[in-house]
């Protein structure tokens, strides 16, 4: 059985140690910035682009350089 209890306030939370920690530098990228990424995780990445660009109001671009590298440039 269960007792109910009125007037208990609710704890404080310290939003401090909350949130996510990003796997991908978005959030540090400014225009014409890239980085390099391994091929097998091109879907993981376009991915995170497009839910991070449509979140955040930026645009991310996913294309192999001219050494056969996979990178992603902020382009917005």
């Amino acid at each position: 059985m269960y007792t109910i209890d009125k007037g208990v306030e609710l704890p404080k939370v310290d939003r401090s140690k909350h949130g996510r920690v990003n796997k991908y530098p978005f959030g540090s990228m400014e225009v014409g910035d890239s980085f390099s990424f391994a091929e097998s995780d091109k879907r993981k990445l376009q991915n995170a682009c497009c839910i991070y660009g449509k979140r955040n109001n930026k645009f991310f671009l996913i294309r192999k350089d001219d050494l056969g590298t996979y990178r992603c440039w902020r382009i917005e």
